[in-house]
C-alpha cells in the first residue's frame, strides 16, 4: 500500500500547475468533460505502463531536447489552431479534426510524453521494485489532478465566452511553446 500511495501523492502533487492542466482546459471548452476524461485516462494509462515498463528507454533512444523541441512545436501549433479557428463555432471546429476522443488522446499523451511525471513514475519503480501499485497510484494520481482540472474548467468556463477561453488558451499555448523552446536554448 505504501508504494501506491507514495506513486499517488507524489505524482499528483508533481501534476498540478503543469502544462497539461492548460491542455485540459482548452480540451475541455472544445470537446465537453467526458471526452477529455476518457481521452486523459486512456493517455494516462498508457503513459504511466510506459513509464513503468521503462520509462528511461524513451529518454534514452530520443534526446531530452528533440522531445523538449516536439513539445514547443506541438503548443504552438495548438495555438496557432485556436487562433485559425477562434472566429468559427465549436461545431465546425469539431468537423475539421479528428474525433474528439482521439484528439484528447494525442494531445494528452504527446503533451505528457517524457514529462517530469513519467520519469519520476519510472524513477519510484526502481526504488520501490512494486511496478502494479506504483503504475496504479501514478495513474490516478494524474488523474485526480486532471478530473480536478476539468470539473473546475466546467464551472468556470460558463462565467466567460467560449472566444475569450480559446483565445486566452491559445495564448498560454504559444507561451508555453515558446518557453518550452527557449529552455532549449539556455
Amino acid at each position: 500500500m505504501a508504494a501506491f500511495l507514495t506513486a499517488f501523492i507524489l505524482i499528483a502533487i508533481a501534476e498540478l500547475g503543469d502544462k497539461t492542466q492548460l491542455l485540459t482546459l482548452a480540451l475541455n471548452s472544445r470537446y465537453g468533460a467526458r471526452k477529455v476524461l476518457q481521452g486523459s485516462l486512456m493517455a494516462i494509462l498508457l503513459l504511466q505502463l510506459l513509464a513503468v515498463a521503462g520509462g528511461r528507454i524513451l529518454r534514452n533512444a530520443f534526446p531530452e531536447e528533440l522531445i523538449q523541441l516536439f513539445v514547443g512545436v506541438l503548443f504552438i501549433g495548438f495555438a496557432v489552431w485556436m487562433l485559425s479557428n477562434w472566429h468559427k463555432g465549436a461545431r465546425e471546429v469539431k468537423a475539421a479534426v479528428l474525433t474528439p476522443l482521439v484528439t484528447v488522446f494525442v494531445s494528452f499523451f504527446l503533451a505528457e510524453l517524457g514529462d517530469k511525471t513519467q520519469l519520476a513514475t519510472a524513477a519510484l519503480t526502481a526504488r520501490q521494485g512494486e511496478q502494479f501499485k506504483t503504475w496504479l497510484g501514478a495513474s490516478l494520481g494524474m488523474f485526480a489532478v486532471t478530473a480536478l482540472t476539468v470539473f473546475l474548467g466546467t464551472r468556470l468556463q460558463h462565467l466567460f465566452p467560449e472566444k475569450t477561453v480559446h483565445l486566452i488558451g491559445a495564448l498560454l499555448f504559444a507561451a508555453f511553446g515558446l518557453l518550452t523552446l527557449v529552455q532549449l536554448l539556455l
